[in-house]
């Protein structure tokens, strides 16, 4: 098994848990600068280098590691804290796009969200607030929700794959925008999203 094997090995046992943005970039990063390194050592004839290595000095951490460097290299960003959010009857796991970069990034990148994931901007203020589906690579169902936590507009977008992209927002001023998945989902307008209290 090649090095860049094992660190790919590890790096999706990492990621299970943590949305990775671009992570498909970040990973032909590594196999470039993995696959010359496995170059020299077949060249060198050591090729218990790396199993001693593994042994010695734990290889998870060097994942770890790595993992964090190349989410830098790549201009991938780890993503916002997960919140558990009653939709209906269902809970859903809702990343939180607090700061202004994490809402600048959204889901851009992403390559698949499950029927009960997605992701809440929530903006300091009320206001017109905008998105586009520049970068997408997955529909979706965003919904505008008010200062009162109810649902003020919806729309089913698709990826842009035109420029420039169209810009979309709900017919007032909204507090949040929750994307979801291209899935139904037991909400629509007036509808109350309830556990938004705290943001």
């Amino acid at each position: 098994m090649s090095l860049f094997s094992l660190l790919l090995y590890e790096l999706r046992h990492l990621t299970e848990s943590v949305y990775i943005v671009n992570l498909s970039s970040t990973i032909k990063l590594l196999r470039n600068i993995f696959n010359s390194l496995d170059q020299m050592l077949s060249i060198a004839g050591n090729n218990s280098f790396l199993y001693d290595f593994s042994r010695q000095f734990g290889f998870r951490l060097l994942a770890v590691s790595i993992l964090l460097w190349a989410c830098i290299a790549s201009g991938s960003s780890v993503a916002g804290e997960i919140v558990s959010l009653e939709i209906g009857k269902s809970a859903y796991q809702i990343e939180l796009a607090v700061s202004p970069a994490q809402r600048r990034q959204g889901l851009m990148y992403r390559q698949q969200l499950n029927s009960r994931q997605g992701m809440l901007l929530v903006y300091p203020q009320v206001g017109d607030h905008r998105i586009w589906m520049k970068n997408m690579h997955i529909a979706l169902r965003v919904y505008w929700i008010d200062e009162d936590f109810k649902v003020i507009g919806m729309q089913r977008l698709q990826p842009c794959s035109n420029s420039p992209c169209p810009v979309f927002s709900a017919p007032r001023p909204s507090r949040f925008v929750l994307e979801l998945g291209d899935y139904d989902h037991a909400l629509g307008p007036d509808d109350r999203v309830e556990g938004l209290a705290g943001f």
